[in-house]
Parts: structure tokens; sequence; C-alpha cells
């Protein structure tokens, strides 16, 4: 009869529909452990050669450092880096700073031999972008769309151990800017930023920092002086430790500029 004919129909259409959404599930668990787009994970050392891994094949992640959450991109990569401007929808006119593993791999991506002995070991790792003059040469390790046009480099080393150790497993410095549109305000917990979380590659979640959210201090150190005379310094921003910042700096032979 027609009547037993469709419901044999249903029964099929039932078990076809169930097949494919039995698929569509494994294949959207499959994309999520290959590295889907907007994937949460957390920030501890387990997941630090992940993070590495993202970095070093060209994507971008968000990282929780000892200031505001931020966004990072292998800073030797052009594409990358370009692609951290995108996300931003931040003007190249605004440079964007680099961090590194430590201090000794400064020199890797900026000119230090003017500085004083022991003044970037004095002032890092913690909440300061030094500002340095960029090194240029095969020797540098930074991608020319990384602030095209501009003699200096922002660098910092953050005092968090999720993205020293990632920086470490990178063996690379990376263009690090905060997680937030251009012109919004820093973001302290990942959820935050949550409408960024699909155009990035991986979110690492290290939990509410426990901070403000003015950043880093910077201060301009391309005027030191190594030879013990007096030099200019300037703080371009006052950021989280402004006082400790500058006593440091002065101990060194710094004299404070507010031009």
């Amino acid at each position: 009869p027609r009547s037993v004919a469709l419901l044999q129909s249903l029964r099929l259409m039932r078990t076809a529909v169930g097949q494919w959404c039995c698929c569509c599930r494994h294949n959207a668990v499959h994309a999520a452990a290959a590295g889907s787009p907007g994937r949460v994970l957390r920030a501890t050392n387990a997941n630090a050669a992940e993070a590495a891994r993202v970095l070093r094949e060209g994507g971008v992640v968000a990282v929780p450092t000892d200031t505001i959450y931020g966004i990072a991109a292998h800073a030797g990569i052009n594409d990358s880096v370009s692609r951290l401007w995108d996300l931003k929808g931040r003007p190249t006119t605004l440079p964007i700073a680099v961090a590194v593993h430590d201090v000794d791999a400064i020199a890797r991506c900026a000119r230090v031999e003017h500085l004083p002995q022991g003044l970037l070991h004095a002032l890092l790792p913690g909440p300061v972008t030094v500002l340095l003059p960029r090194l240029e040469g095969k020797s540098a390790e930074l991608a020319s769309t990384l602030n095209p046009g501009v003699s200096t480099i922002g660098v910092r080393v953050p005092h968090d151990d999720f993205i020293r150790v990632v920086l470490a497993e990178l063996k690379a410095p990376v263009a690090l800017t905060s997680a937030n549109a251009s012109g919004a305000s820093s973001t302290l917990a990942v959820d935050e930023f949550e409408h960024m979380w699909p155009n990035l590659d991986a979110v690492f979640d290290g939990g509410r920092i426990a901070s403000g959210r003015s950043g880093s201090t910077i201060v301009d150190l391309t005027d030191a002086k190594a030879d013990g005379t007096p030099w200019n310094f300037r703080v371009v921003r006052d950021g989280s430790a402004l006082s400790p910042t500058v006593e440091t700096v002065q101990k060194y032979g710094g004299v404070r500029s507010h031009e």
C-alpha cells in the first residue's frame, strides 16, 4: 500500500539525516582539533608549544601579558604582521612593539651598544616597553611590513610565564599589540574581546589580569650614553610603571625630558 511505502521513505530520510548530522559533528570536532579560528585554550606551559606552532605557521593569537591581553604575530613574517594591522584596524602610522623572551634577545631586533651596562636588566622583565634604534640589515629579524619607515622599535620582555615560554619555544620576536580595536579600551579578560575571536587562530586564556588598563610604560632610550655622562630620556606613555621606570633610568645617568 502507498501508506507503507511512504512510511518506509520517511524512515530512510530520518536515517540519512541522522548520518549527515553525525558526519557534520565529526567534521566540526576534527576542524577544532586541527586549529579552527576562535578556539580558546588555557594559557598553560603545556599549551605554549601549540601557541608557538600557530605563530610559526603565520597565525595570529591572543595571549595574556603582565599588564593587559595582547594579540601577537610572528614579527618576521610580512603577511602575519599585515594581518595584525588589519585585525586592529590600526593606522600604520602608529607603530607596533615587539616582545622577546629575555633581555639578551633584544639585541636581535634593536641596537643596544649605546646603553649603560645593566640598564635593560634593571628595567626588564616587567611592564615596560623600551624604545630603541631599530636593528637593520641581514641580521635583523623584523618584517619589512612592521612599522615601515620608522627608525626605532619598541621592545618588551613581559613578566608573564606563559608568553615568555611561548617566545622561548618560538625562538623569534613577536609583534604584540593590545587585544582590542584601535582606539577602544584595553582588555583584562578574554570575554572582553570575544568579538575578535573568529578572526584569531587561537585565544589563550590566562584568567583575569590583576592590573589596570593603562598598559606598559613606554620609555625612549634612543639617546642613552654608555660613557657615564648625563643623557636625556623621554616617557612616551605613563603606563602602569611610571615611577619605578623613571627612578631606574635616572640611576643610570638619564635626565628626563618633558618635550
